[in-house]
């Protein structure tokens, strides 16, 4: 199978990280005219404010704000459209919810996540016992998750829950419910709070309208705006304004009416130099709306839909960077495009997504002939909200609202240069190109996209991708200086951080060739193959001499087998220590740029072959090498999971190790190698392995 696919590589590289792509610090930068048509929607600070204590029952569907829900190791973000975004640890496959629509509510566990779609009915991921139950939900509102069950609350007042989940099966009329590790509580419509055995002693907290719950203790806020917990308040002053709150392991947070944020976290930050996500100052957090607090770390999204994480890292449970759960701007050359309104949503809908990430207190939207939209008009592509910005809608390239065949044809006359499409309709078209990088043209690839949801067999992603830019600089450095240029790569502990090459010819010029094009027997880092793939490769030389290119990776490699030095003592022999310890799940995610994509990765597969090493049956195999007169290429799932499986086998046996990832033969991988600890070994085809598979749902 031809590995080459059809993609400008000048077109991708070129444009790729030259734009700034959102807010760091919870601000937004808008500007204030944003017109006086529509009044504000009031601000939901949690998903459950529209149902408070003492109210009837209406039950009205939650969704559409966004929210945060956090777990022990992994967190799980639910945005305004209901599809999901997640970031931390997949130990258990409780990350597995990019598929997942329709979803209006998130909740999560020490190994679970669960979400409830706008039917009623309910998802799962992960591992929890009598998980089972959850499939068979109906008539849902909302969930709550304990140490390993959950309960749920149904849109009658009543309350179910899985097997080992605390009983409830007497409670009604309730309003809101919250778990801690082996109790639940709820709320009722009357103010009070319910509890099951084991809970902490709530029974004097009365006109209550949001409860909470988390490890062995509980929290609340009261219809005053007072803070109320089993646990310590002192950390909280006794002003009546708090309006979002949440307890855990990790500690108390509240979120105040004016946006502040206070905590009293009983967890220590990590911001370990061998991990590329570092834990924030939750309490700096601007413009706060919602907040989750794990066993281990506490999140808080603002009133853009960004979060931002503080406590434990270890396993990249305060890496939220790229959660963008509310509709955004995006800044291409200079142009705002608002993005994130769904195809189909009426201007009334887009004028309070709008107000809801601005806080403009009204919101204006006109036609592309500047007349008045109507709030039953169509929101399309083209249309202003005041200052703000455009609005894009992906896939809508003719500006009328829908995605159809005249969009596609649209697409053709862009790859033929038959049109002149620019700004935001020329946007709308580029479905394939990531969040805030600009480009001239459409791709192929985008005229596919439009095929397959107009056939019903794909979507068209609105939000798009946010790239954290990791390696923008050092990348559009190294592309300014050689187009050959088609990714990034660094590998923190080491001093492997070099551009990745890719020779269009076919004669494997960097092999042999620096990035500045001169002769050098180092060569350079360089990809196998031409564009992404299910298993992308990428390779640079163990050279021994100079300790440079990828020699440094058998740091790592003689580190997590126990060595104290360099096993290569012929040139180096350091002592070896600051490594990556692969045991940790932080410290053996990587971050890649490659072909216009930044993504994380995880190792799941480590090991050194033993020379002499069967090109055919080791290099070529692992690489999936597709030429030749054995095809190695995995085009099923069945030789997709034995490479999975061979590749853990040799780590446990050439390596010791047994790194328990959760591999999926769906997940995308990449493998990068390079030659044996020694020269001689390498000659014989021996060479070191890092098997890695996306992490970026």
């Amino acid at each position: 199978m031809k590995k080459i696919i059809a993609a400008l590589l000048t077109l991708i590289m070129a444009t790729a990280l030259f734009a700034g792509c959102g807010q760091d610090n919870g601000d937004v930068d808008l500007p204030v005219n944003v017109g006086d048509t529509t009044p504000k929607p009031q601000e939901s600070t949690d998903p459950g404010q529209s149902q408070t204590a003492g109210a009837a029952l209406t039950r009205a569907p939650l969704g559409g704000t966004g929210m945060i829900a956090a777990g022990s190791i992994h967190n799980i973000g639910l945005r305004t459209n209901g599809t999901i975004v997640s970031g931390g640890h997949d130990q258990y496959g409780q990350r597995r919810t990019s598929n997942w629509t329709d979803i209006v509510f998130v909740a999560a566990n020490k190994s679970a996540t669960i979400g409830v779609k706008a039917n009623g009915s309910a998802l799962f991921a992960g591992e929890m016992t009598g998980s089972e139950a959850v499939s068979g939900w109906s008539n849902v509102y909302m969930a709550a998750m304990g140490g390993d069950f959950a309960v749920a609350l149904l849109n009658d007042g009543t309350v179910t829950g899985t097997s080992g989940a605390p009983d409830v099966s007497a409670w009604s009329d309730m309003v809101w419910v919250a778990a801690g590790e082996s109790f639940a509580i709820g709320l009722k419509s009357d103010g009070t709070v319910a509890a099951t055995t084991g809970a902490p002693d709530v029974s004097a907290w009365t006109n209550m309208v949001k409860i909470a719950a988390g490890a062995d203790r509980a929290a609340g806020i009261t219809a005053e705006g007072k803070l109320v917990a089993s646990i310590s308040t002192a950390a909280f002053d006794a002003n009546s304004d708090y309006v979002a709150v949440d307890v855990g392991a990790a500690g108390l947070v509240a979120v105040r009416a004016d946006g502040s944020v206070v905590a009293a976290m009983e967890v220590e930050a990590d911001n370990d130099p061998l991990v590329y996500a570092d834990s924030k100052d939750i309490t700096a957090v601007k413009n706060a709306v919602s907040v989750a607090v794990g066993d281990t770390h506490a999140v808080v999204m603002d009133r853009t839909g960004y979060a931002y994480a503080y406590g434990k890292n270890t396993d990249l449970q305060c890496d939220v960077g790229t959660f963008n759960l509310r509709p955004y701007v995006e800044n291409v050359n200079g142009a705002n495009y608002i993005r994130g309104i769904e195809i189909g949503s009426t201007v009334e809908q887009a004028k309070k997504l709008i107000a809801l990430f601005t806080g403009a207190e009204s919101v204006a939207i006109t036609k592309a002939d500047g007349s008045e939209a109507a709030d039953t008009d169509t929101v399309a592509t083209g249309m202003k909200a005041g200052d703000v910005g455009e609005i894009v809608i992906m896939g809508d390239g003719n500006g009328d609202g829908a995605v159809t065949e005249e969009d596609s044809a649209l697409i053709d006359a862009i790859l033929t240069k038959q049109s002149d499409l620019s700004g935001a309709k020329l946007r709308a078209l580029q479905m394939s190109l990531s969040y805030g990088q600009p480009a001239p043209e459409c791709r192929a690839a985008d005229k596919n996209t439009i095929a397959a949801y107009i056939a019903g067999s794909g979507s068209i992603d609105q939000f798009g991708d946010k790239v954290r830019g990791t390696y923008a600089d050092k990348f559009k450095s190294a592309y300014e200086a050689n187009n050959d240029t088609v990714g990034y790569i660094e590998v923190l502990g080491t001093n492997v951080s070099y551009p990745i090459m890719f020779d269009m010819t076919g004669k494997w010029y960097y092999n042999d060739h620096t990035p500045a094009k001169e002769k050098a027997e180092s060569g350079s880092v360089y990809a196998y193959y031409y564009g992404q793939q299910h298993n992308d490769v990428i390779t640079g030389h163990n050279s021994r001499p100079s300790g440079s290119m990828f020699h440094q990776l058998h740091h790592i490699e003689d580190f997590n087998m126990g060595k104290s030095n360099c096993e290569e003592k012929k040139y180096c022999g350091k002592e070896l220590r600051n490594l990556p310890d692969l045991k940790v799940y932080s410290e053996r995610v990587w971050d890649v740029y490659l072909y216009g994509e930044e993504a994380r990765y995880e190792i799941f597969a480590m090991f050194e072959t033993k020379a002499p090493a069967d090109v055919e049956k080791s290099l070529m195999e692992y690489v999936w090498y597709p030429y030749g007169n054995t095809n190695h290429d995995k085009d099923t799932d069945e030789k997709v999971q034995a490479w999975i499986d061979e590749c853990i086998k040799q780590t446990k046996e050439l390596s010791g190790l047994e790194l328990n990832t959760n591999v999926n033969v769906k997940d995308d991988f990449l493998t990068v190698f390079t030659c044996a600890t020694q020269h001689s070994d390498a000659g014989k085809g021996a060479r070191l392995y890092f098997m890695l598979k996306k992490v970026d749902y």
